[in-house]
């Protein structure tokens, strides 16, 4: 992506004054950053949201995840190496240099697994070495190569072979094929896994869908949405509930040990809100959609509505629940973020951004101890936001 423009010192001087850093000044704050003290930071809430401050940027690419602690952010930039970013030193601590896009972060972010062409890399990210190399039997040619929550699996589906090209899901540990099956104009290989890496729901066009094994292939039961087309898939925190959206808002809720629909959720019927907010709380009891008038809406397991947030300021594009779920960041513009409390269902503050036009603001995300909150400009910068304890 084109990198962002210089700002001027005085565009940088004005913007610590004000506690604000324009995201277009990235590039200056990210050669010389600031150290965070991210321990003596605050929890950000609904009591403190007032306080809310920029604490710097940094240029990045890809976003790759918060260490379990927060202490560390990785991400890569555009050389497409992996980065790891200690908040107290305020610098790298870590560079893993592979360069290959394949890459898998875990989620405990202490190895970083790298499809290499033939081989499987296994990088541990304290050290920056390569700890293990396994062969995989991977075409160069090859679509939808999609890795596990947990990455301990891969998959993809072989384009050499037409009109019925295999869909193949290998042990990323040994690189070993564990079961493969002809994909079809109704199941192309498409690939959602549950949380826990023990089943995967494999995917078509024309809505027909696979909950399948991951380690035996069996089918565990099929499925039919008209909904998915062009749709969203995702599954609650818990694994237990998937969520099937069409592109009309439209969301089938099914109860992932036996394939049954729980409830439809009619959601946005104009299609003009379908990309925004469509999120599972945190405890995976609610169900949050986007209705016809921009306002996110709460709907229990079973269907029925409960508590709407209902933005100041317009439709948000995002909206974001921090680790506990009792807050959540609705990113309405380019320029501007609410925060809601979920329990009342309120708007509790706003921040003003002050955001390049030429470059797209397009998520935030909470740390996991609730202390930083995030703001991702599209290819090029990460803002970060907290409260000084």
């Amino acid at each position: 992506m084109t990198r962002l423009n210089k700002m001027m010192f005085f565009s940088a001087l004005i913007a610590v004054l004000f506690g604000s850093f324009s995201l277009a000044a990235a590039q200056t704050l990210a050669s010389t950053p600031v150290p965070i003290d991210e321990a003596n930071l605050a929890v950000i809430s609904a009591d403190n949201i007032g306080q809310l401050k920029s604490l710097g940027s940094l240029s990045m690419n890809t976003f790759y995840g918060f260490s379990p602690d927060s202490k560390t952010l990785f991400y890569t930039d555009s050389d497409g190496k992996l980065y790891a970013w200690d908040f107290t030193a305020g610098k790298i601590s870590a560079t893993i240099p592979t360069t290959h896009s394949d890459k898998y972060l875990s989620a405990d972010t202490k190895t970083l697994i790298v499809i290499n062409g033939s081989i499987i890399e296994t990088w541990d990210t304290a050290s920056a070495q390569m700890t293990k190399t396994v062969p995989i039997d991977l075409p160069a040619q090859h679509y939808g190569l999609t890795f596990s929550t947990l990455g301990k699996f891969v998959a993809f589906v072989d384009t050499n072979i037409y009109p019925n090209p295999p869909y193949t899901m290998y042990d990323t540990a040994t690189g070993k094929a564990l079961f493969t099956f002809p994909t079809s104009r109704d199941i192309d290989g498409a690939s959602t896994f549950t949380p826990d890496d023990k089943a995967v729901l494999v995917s078509g066009l024309r809505g027909d869908m696979q909950f399948m094994d991951t380690t035996s292939g069996q089918i565990l039961w099929t499925f039919h949405s008209d909904n998915v087309n062009g749709g969203q898939i995702l599954f609650s925190p818990d694994g237990h509930v998937l969520a099937i959206r069409g592109p009309f808002g439209a969301t089938d809720l099914v109860d992932t040990t036996n394939g049954k629909v729980l409830a439809t959720i009619p959601g946005d019927t104009t299609g003009q809100h379908y990309s925004n907010g469509a999120v599972f709380s945190p405890d995976s009891q609610t169900f949050w959609l986007l209705n016809d008038s921009g306002a996110e809406t709460a709907y229990d397991l079973t269907g029925k509505a409960g508590a709407t947030i209902q933005a100041d300021s317009g439709t948000p594009a995002t909206f974001n629940f921090n680790a506990d779920g009792s807050l959540v960041a609705l990113l309405i513009n380019q320029s501007l973020l609410e925060f809601a409390d979920v329990a009342s269902a309120k708007i509790v503050g706003k921040v003003t951004l002050d955001s390049d036009p030429n470059v797209p603001v397009y998520s935030t995300r909470f740390s996991p101890d609730g202390k930083l909150l995030m703001v991702i400009a599209y290819g090029s910068t990460i803002t970060l936001w907290g409260i000084a304890g």
